[in-house]
């Protein structure tokens, strides 16, 4: 019984220092993903308007380029002439969002303001199947979405090379990843645009 007893003991003690480990490690390692998250964003936002900057310190080309602009639709990012907030708008991006196939599906989307045409777009997450869907990601892909105009419909073509003005060609092999990310940026980019609109306005 007293055996018993102790080994009941030992095994609850184990258990305690093992939950206690893992907080621990949780607790120093949370930060650290915390800060390579946000460093992966403003890398993404920082290419989707094309903004050179140092591989080395993204954060110092962010922090004196982008202006964070709250709005009722989200939050926009934006560019200025010569730095400087009260000169106009060079630039504008936000993050789009959307369920992909497996997973979510997220993506920023640079724009310049003066035809509202893509500047550029970048994969900030997804979860799709490798050498399919997931080839979004790849450059030859995302650079079809440049100078297309958001406030007109893109439409990704599934069959046969792209031939609207506003057409872009699917992956060979995940169609359905393809027109996703249509469906996401036609469908959710409308608010960011009035949110643009009212911006000009003001």
């Amino acid at each position: 019984m007293k055996e018993r007893l102790m080994i009941a003991a030992v095994l609850l003690l184990v258990s305690i220092a093992s939950a206690l480990s893992l907080a621990a490690i949780n607790n120093v390692s949370f930060p650290v993903i915390q800060r390579n998250q946000e460093r992966q964003f403003k890398v993404a936002l920082l290419k989707a308007l094309e903004i050179p900057f140092d591989s080395e310190m993204p954060e110092k080309a962010y922090n004196i380029q982008i202006e964070e602009k709250s709005t009722e639709e989200g939050t926009l990012y934006l560019t200025h002439e010569d730095n400087q907030k009260d000169l106009p708008v060079t630039g504008v991006a936000f993050m789009l969002k959307g369920a992909g196939f497996w997973g979510p599906l997220s993506l920023i989307v640079g724009l310049d303001p003066a035809d509202m045409s893509i500047r550029g777009l970048e994969i900030f997450e997804q979860e799709e199947t490798p050498g399919l869907g997931a080839r979004i990601e790849e450059k030859a892909f995302r650079d079809q979405f440049k100078g297309k105009q958001i406030e007109k419909k893109i439409i990704v073509q599934i069959k046969g090379a792209a031939t609207g003005p506003n057409d872009v060609s699917a992956i060979t092999g995940a169609t359905i990843t393809s027109k996703t990310l249509e469906k996401i940026i036609n469908e959710t980019s409308r608010p960011y645009i009035e949110a643009m609109r009212s911006l000009n306005n003001g």
